[in-house]
């Protein structure tokens, strides 16, 4: 069953990664701060606070920001799904 949800999950985060790759900088930017003050209101100690911390650092400088664009467009829709499975199970 678990393999199942993170598959399914896989599958939801690739199409959600390739939406905001389309977005500008700074619309992602708001919404990666939204999501970095919300986890760190429920969960201040949760690890995802780092991880959206260096997402955000990523997504400040404009060579790195389309680097990072350019990954998650080019990417397999199984290769990007293998890695997002591989991280949650």
């Amino acid at each position: 069953m678990r393999k199942w949800v993170a598959a399914a999950v896989a599958a939801i985060a690739y199409w959600l990664a390739r939406l905001a790759a389309c977005l500008p900088d700074a619309a992602f930017l708001l919404l990666i701060g939204w999501a970095k003050r919300w986890v760190s209101w429920r969960k201040p100690a949760d690890p995802l606070n780092v991880v959206l911390g260096d997402v955000e650092k990523i997504f400040k400088d404009p060579a790195s920001s389309a680097l990072a664009r350019r990954m998650i467009r080019e990417a397999r829709p199984a290769q990007f799904k293998a890695v997002v499975r591989g991280d949650l199970l």
